[in-house]
């Protein structure tokens, strides 16, 4: 699907090693100076936890949502809210892929 302005957007940076992702850093002060929207998740570097902004109210991740995997997983409503980390796609050497959900309630893998 097309990306557009104001539906998602995702960052991945090549260290050379491979591929990551990072979370925007925040102090509780700074999130809490943001004008949060459903769905926005940070790294608070004031409790070291991931923090995600739901049913208007900042609340922590459980760490059990960001999982390793060694194969892909189908981007639909079951793996909502989910991290997956695949290593070893085909042709390619380390991929990442995050299930991500639009505004228009489809599901993708990105």
């Amino acid at each position: 699907p097309e990306m557009g302005v104001g539906e998602f957007d995702t960052l991945v940076v090549n260290d050379g090693a491979g591929h990551f992702f990072r979370l925007p850093r925040l102090t509780t002060a700074q999130r809490d100076a943001l004008t949060a929207q459903e769905g926005m998740v940070i790294s608070n570097t004031t409790t070291d936890t991931i923090q995600a902004y739901i049913n208007s109210d900042w609340v922590n991740m459980d760490p059990r949502l960001l999982t390793f995997s060694t194969t892909a997983h189908d981007a639909n409503a079951a793996h909502r809210g989910m991290f997956y980390f695949i290593e070893g796609g085909i042709g390619v050497e380390n991929n990442l892929y995050c299930i991500m959900k639009d505004r228009f309630e489809g599901y993708y893998a990105v």
